[in-house]
């Protein structure tokens, strides 16, 4: 059986919460369930990166304020690799479009106009676990639905929303 979950950013907030997070997809794996996992920005990370672009530039560009932005969910997918690789299985994280999310060129509120799950097909196929980043334009970041919603209809998973 294959699973897409959505860890928001609350519930990856502290290294415990990443670590539960691990536990349950690693659980869900000794059952033989290969998943999906699309992760948010920890708590607050995004905030409090607006705050800063703000102090630098408060009109700064769009696709520069994507690009920052994106770097929180990046960081949540690569430390939830990391704690999936602890708990012994093997897993990589990948950004929207090295997943195959590829939205409009419009950066600050571009949508999705496709879903080409080829790599995260292939992925699955060699059991890894996917930790993808939900942050390739500003509209991703908000709301890691975006992202999770499209690629398990997609690749036609379960989906849970954490």
């Amino acid at each position: 059986m294959l699973m897409v979950q959505k860890y928001g950013g609350t519930s990856l907030g502290d290294v415990q919460r990443v670590r539960a997070a691990a536990k349950r997809i690693t659980d869900l794996a000794r059952q033989g369930i290969r998943m999906v996992v699309v992760v948010s920005a920890q708590a607050d990370t995004t905030d409090v990166m607006i705050e800063k672009a703000a102090a630098v530039n408060k009109r700064g560009a769009a696709r520069e304020m994507d690009a920052f932005l994106s770097a929180g969910e990046q960081m949540s997918a690569a430390l939830m690799a990391m704690a999936i690789g602890a708990m012994g299985h093997p897993a990589v994280s990948l950004t929207g479009a090295q997943a195959g999310i590829h939205t409009e060129e419009r950066h600050g509120d571009a949508r999705i106009l496709s879903v080409e799950p080829r790599r995260v097909l292939e992925a699955l196929e060699g059991a890894e676990h996917r930790c993808e980043f939900d942050g390739i334009n500003t509209v991703l970041c908000e709301s890691g639905r975006f992202c999770a919603v499209p690629v398990t209809h997609r690749v036609t998973l379960p989906f849970r929303l954490f």
